[in-house]
This record gives structure tokens, C-alpha cells and sequence, in this order.
């Protein structure tokens, strides 16, 4: 079984920051770690430092907002197979192998508004590499009321009922 942890850790320029976040995940050992709103600049962000993770894939955009986040477990027996950055930092979709077995993981950091379309336009970027297990994480920035507000998005065939 593989466990995840989903962050939306609201910038982690403070080393404090990072500290905290790495005793947690210290603590309570997941195999990989989706975080969300990092705050890093592209290609000037800290080292996480984070002990057993030393596989990182980050996206970020052109300022220190946004940004999302990937991290892999030492341990898990892992093979990349594509990656795709948003270049604005929005989302990270990593096609993969994880122990042995074929995951497309989604992490993704929806704006404040038009939540749904920006949703929809990752999820048919992810229909397009989709293989294997499909995990998604993150901030959707979107709460939705099941009695009056599910939408459902159609991807290979099969059915996401979007949710945060």
C-alpha cells in the first residue's frame, strides 16, 4: 500500500517553515508527499532537506507564488516516466513508477477563481498521459455541495467526481 501526504503548506521560503514540515513528515512516514502553494521562485528555491526524499520534483512560476511540490521516499523503488511542470506552478503530473507498479500522480494548486475551467483543462492534460493508478492531490481551491453541486468530469473513459 502506498501512503500519501497531501500539504497545502502557504510558502515554505522560512527555514522554520521547513523544518516543520519536515518533522512531520519524519513523524508520520508517507512514501510521497504532494504539496501545494510553496512559494519557491523557478530555479531559486531552497533545499527541502527533508531525510529519505531525495527524489523532488518541483514546478514553479516566474515569482515567489504559487508552486507545487513532489516527493518520493528513498526507499520506494521508483522510475520516471514523464513529467509534465506547469510553468505558471499550478500543477506537476508525474507519470511513474512506484514500486514496481504504474501511477500517474496530479498535484495541483487551483487559482481563487474559475476553479472549474482551470480544473477541467488540467484534467484533459492528464487524459492525454493518464497511465496506470490515478492519484490526484491537492488545493483545489473549491468546495462543493454534493446536493446541488457535483460536477463530473470524464477522463479515459471513466468518471472524476471533483471534490477538494
Amino acid at each position: 500500500m502506498l501512503k500519501i501526504l497531501s500539504y497545502n503548506v502557504k510558502g515554505l521560503n522560512a527555514p522554520v517553515k521547513r523544518h516543520s514540515l519536515a518533522a512531520d513528515v519524519l513523524r508520520l512516514k508517507p512514501d510521497v508527499v504532494c504539496l501545494q502553494e510553496t512559494h519557491f521562485k523557478r530555479l531559486a528555491h531552497p533545499p527541502l532537506g527533508i531525510r529519505n526524499f531525495s527524489t523532488q520534483y518541483h514546478a514553479a512560476g516566474p515569482t515567489k507564488a504559487r508552486g507545487v511540490s513532489i516527493l518520493i521516499r528513498s526507499d520506494v523503488v521508483y522510475q520516471l516516466h514523464r513529467k509534465i511542470s506547469d510553468p505558471q506552478g499550478r500543477y506537476l503530473i508525474l507519470v511513474c513508477s512506484l514500486n514496481h507498479k504504474t501511477y500517474t500522480l496530479v498535484n495541483v494548486y487551483s487559482p481563487n477563481t474559475e476553479q472549474l475551467s482551470f480544473i477541467s483543462g488540467v484534467l484533459h492534460r492528464v487524459s492525454l498521459v493518464a497511465t496506470g493508478v490515478l492519484l490526484i492531490c491537492g488545493d483545489l481551491n473549491y468546495s462543493i455541495d454534493p446536493s446541488r453541486d457535483v460536477r463530473i468530469f470524464s477522463l479515459n473513459g471513466g468518471r472524476i467526481i471533483c471534490s477538494t
